[in-house]
């Protein structure tokens, strides 16, 4: 039979390993991310750009084909990594972001995201990709239908 004292050392000492552990680990692995998320309505009855998304036009015109993007809103939350951000966006679409890992790339920050976009009322969701940004930098996802022939874009950062 084990005495007490060899018990409460082994787990003082399993313990102490976990905690060793994760001293080992990366700052960088166990700071939160910051996540920006654009919400984009893109029409091409309109050439209206809203001033935010000036530097971004010629690039969301090239990539979308559309003309006119009006900022709706700005969501900027932070989360842990393997958490999980959920939040709406507009016409009953929800984002739901994942930061899988940071990671160092020829010196440049990346984060591996998990991107989901659903559509309320629907089983199936309208986007589900792992990604990984530059930090920092944002990336456009969407095209997806909103009411009157415009459509939901969403420009995605995190750092």
């Amino acid at each position: 039979m084990p005495r007490p004292v060899h018990v409460v050392s082994l787990a003082l000492a399993l313990m102490l390993s976990g905690v060793a552990g994760a001293a080992d680990e990366p700052k960088d692995n166990r700071k939160p991310v910051d996540v920006d998320i654009w919400v984009i309505r893109a029409s091409t009855k309109s050439k209206d750009i809203s001033p935010e998304l000036k530097s971004f036009a010629d690039k969301l015109k090239q990539r979308f084909k559309y003309t006119g993007f009006r900022l709706e809103r700005k969501i900027k939350e932070t989360v842990d990594l393997g958490k999980t951000l959920t939040t709406s966006l507009t016409g009953g679409y929800q984002a739901l972001v994942t930061p899988k890992a940071r990671e160092k790339d020829k010196g440049a920050e990346r984060l591996a995201l998990q991107l989901q976009v659903l559509k309320e009322k629907e089983k199936k969701p309208r986007m589900n990709i792992e990604y990984k940004l530059e930090a920092g930098a944002f990336q456009p996802f969407g095209a997806w239908d909103l009411e009157g022939g415009d459509v939901l874009i969403i420009l995605l950062s995190a750092k």
